[in-house]
């Protein structure tokens, strides 16, 4: 089977410029207080900080995710008894799926496992801007007892395309212009849709097919 497009988003957190970090809290300073017995604005005056640097913004380590094994769309395929997917969505899934997410899916009820197998999943990663992004994954049985895959990857990004076009570039890819947009070729050929988004945004969208082997 061909490899999917997980590294199209290797560098996501390269490519959102809005990365997200936590900053300390700090309480205010109190004003004094009132002495029994003593009028009021009397109280003692706050002591004087031993440094007049500001506090500096302390990032917080990213929480470490622990996704589910196998992932959720295989636990769906292997009791629906669709095992001649078993390998294809085993493989989509473990090369999108790759932090937290939640997935809704959907097959033929009467006779799942001779018709086409989708699952959507909703991704999210604190540490970029956007968070969120999507995948979804379409497994379908062929006569000959293999399976056919498409990984379609949905990302929208916080730069505008010219840059991330640029970035691409300078790792080796390639690009050609399709209408108002960019489709940028890896060494391998592997495609990556760049779209203008919404107030100098981009969307980047992987689209990949996988081939099952007959017989599996």
């Amino acid at each position: 089977m061909r490899k999917t497009l997980r590294w199209f988003f290797l560098g996501i957190g390269l490519l959102s410029l809005g990365n997200v970090a936590c900053l300390a809290q700090g309480s205010p300073a109190p004003t004094g207080s009132a002495v029994p017995g003593k009028p009021a604005g009397t109280a003692k005056r706050p002591e004087k900080a031993t440094t007049d640097k500001p506090l500096e913004a302390q990032p917080v380590a990213p929480q470490r995710v622990v996704l589910p094994e196998p992932p959720v769309p295989v636990q769906q395929i292997q009791q629906l008894g669709i095992t001649q997917c078993l390998d294809v969505v085993s493989k989509m899934s473990r090369e999108t799926l790759d932090r937290k997410y939640d997935v809704q899916s959907g097959w033929n009820r009467e006779a799942p496992a001779l018709h086409a197998f989708q699952s959507v999943a909703i991704l999210n990663n604190p540490q970029t801007t956007p968070q969120s992004g999507l995948a979804a994954l379409v497994a379908t049985p062929t006569p000959g007892g293999s399976c056919d895959g498409v990984a379609l990857q949905v990302f929208p990004l916080a730069s505008d395309c010219p840059t991330v076009q640029k970035l691409m570039q300078g790792t080796g890819s390639t690009s050609r212009p399709i209408m108002d947009a960019q489709i940028m070729f890896d060494r391998a050929g592997k495609r990556l849709f760049l779209l203008p988004g919404f107030a100098k945004t981009c969307i980047a969208v992987a689209v990949d097919s996988t081939f099952g082997e007959p017989g599996k």
